[in-house]
């Protein structure tokens, strides 16, 4: 989702720099060059949205590490953190960290940053609330909605009608059209649906959802995420399914409310697991093509290699190609570490084969002549021979923030940037005069085409 930021050059005109949003390429050509190991704090620069925890300008720990497997770059990764969490926190935490698969995190959590410090993992419970004489959950009968809750232990008891009432603006605020709730109490259930179920529903009901008595239970209605394209008609695109994730989020959205209304969340508790195997491609809607939903440079799931392989055995990736190829779901060597429900280190096992990396780039639509005009030197130097290797990246601001207990990442960095990518106190970004622009090469425009400096 990030941009480069450009820099054009005063030496060559019409040519410009990108700033790094990662020393990705680097490290990677310095595998392939003999240096087996590689650590640095870098500084990165991404042109994205901002958000509490994000700035354009950051730091990152960075390491890469030939003839590896993800068990090696775990052990690092996580040899690492505890280091941190013993000397800054006095805390020990256990290792090995617990590992998930993408699909997992997903289907139990609705995110792929769970929140590991208490349970209320997703449930799904579309065939039993179909059965029921409720007009929301009868609608969801022969379509792809799915009806799926959570269940909060001592929530029912705990909150307030007020509170309770508060859930459905949660959802909606996170994409859904509402949420609907009961609790069970010493007589049966209570709560908006619970007279629409009756006595055997009911009892089936408590039963497979394990509610005690003052326990709650929430549920979304909707479209939850796919892992592939699914057709269904009524959606009017195909491709809608695999984006439809207001449903989803919405549920993550009050799991991770409940949490914080019923103490659950304790800054004291230290959680932390390595999400793997995440998808290789994603799904570009109004461009209608595959993108890399990591990097390009990642290295496919050994046991999906044949697949890619068939699908981009010669010529260019058509659409109807590029839409089989996201639904066999492919998977990548990619992982993240998260950590109380925080994204903290991307990583991967990289493509060492040239051969494999244009294949890669087929899929993408990235053409050979394109591919040489960006990645022509990470082609050439793979041809001389690149060992197995893989990497990570923790971004260091997020660490010393969660460290800290800090809000922001404002609140630990020295003139950070505000949410419109704002330098109050240099008062950047800013405009450039004429002279300088000339000296650049470059011209600003306006949306008519006329230049705001000059006014030719």
């Amino acid at each position: 989702g990030a941009r480069d930021y450009l820099v054009p050059s005063r030496l060559h005109p019409g040519e410009f720099y990108a700033l790094p949003q990662s020393p990705q390429l680097y490290k990677q050509l310095l595998m392939v060059s003999g240096f087996d190991r590689y650590f640095q704090i870098a500084r990165c620069l991404r042109d994205e949205d901002l958000r509490a925890d994000r700035q354009p300008e950051f730091t990152q720990i960075d390491a890469e590490l030939s003839f590896v497997t993800e068990e090696d770059i775990f052990r690092v990764g996580e040899g690492m953190i505890a280091a941190l969490w013993r000397e800054i926190l006095g805390v020990e935490l256990a290792t090995p960290f617990p590992r998930l698969t993408y699909r997992e995190a997903m289907e139990r959590y609705g995110t792929d940053k769970p929140d590991l410090r208490f349970g209320m993992e997703f449930q799904d419970v579309t065939d039993l609330l179909r059965e029921a004489e409720f007009r929301l959950f009868q609608e969801t009968r022969g379509t792809a909605v799915r009806i799926k809750g959570i269940r909060a232990p001592g929530g029912g008891a705990a909150l307030s009608r007020k509170e309770l009432d508060e859930l459905a603006a949660v959802a909606r605020a996170a994409g859904a059209a509402g949420a609907l709730w009961v609790r069970r109490t010493d007589e049966g259930l209570a709560g908006q649906f619970a007279k629409a179920l009756d006595e055997g529903l009911t009892e089936r009901f408590i039963a497979a959802t394990g509610l005690e008595p003052g326990d709650l239970f929430v549920v979304v209605i909707g479209h939850y995420r796919v892992l592939s394209l699914v057709d269904e008609s009524h959606l009017g695109a195909t491709e809608d399914v695999y984006h439809v994730g207001g449903a989803e989020a919405a549920l993550d959205a009050l799991r991770r409310h409940l949490g914080d209304r019923l103490g659950l969340r304790d800054p004291g508790v230290h959680r932390w697991a390595w999400i793997t195997e995440f998808p290789l491609f994603d799904w570009d809607i109004e461009a209608k093509r595959l993108v890399a939903a990591h990097h390009p440079f990642t290295m496919p799931h050994p046991d999906d290699l044949p697949t890619l392989l068939r699908y981009t055995e010669e010529g260019a990736m058509d659409l109807a190609m590029a839409r089989a190829l996201f639904q066999e779901g492919i998977r990548a060597r990619a992982y993240d570490a998260v950590y109380n429900g925080n994204e903290m280190a991307s990583g991967s096992i990289r493509i060492h084969d040239p051969a494999l990396q244009r294949r890669v780039f087929r899929a993408l639509g990235i053409g050979e002549r394109e591919a040489e005009e960006k990645f022509g030197f990470l082609l050439e130097a793979f041809r001389y021979g690149a060992p197995p290797h893989g990497g990570f990246a923790f971004g260091v601001d997020r660490l010393i923030m969660l460290l800290v207990g800090a809000a922001s990442l404002r609140d630990v960095i020295a003139f950070p940037k505000t949410t419109a990518a704002r330098a109050l106190f240099e008062g950047a970004p800013a405009p450039v005069g004429p002279a300088e622009l000339r000296d650049l090469h470059i011209a600003v425009v306006n949306d008519q085409g006329v230049d705001e400096r000059s006014g030719a």
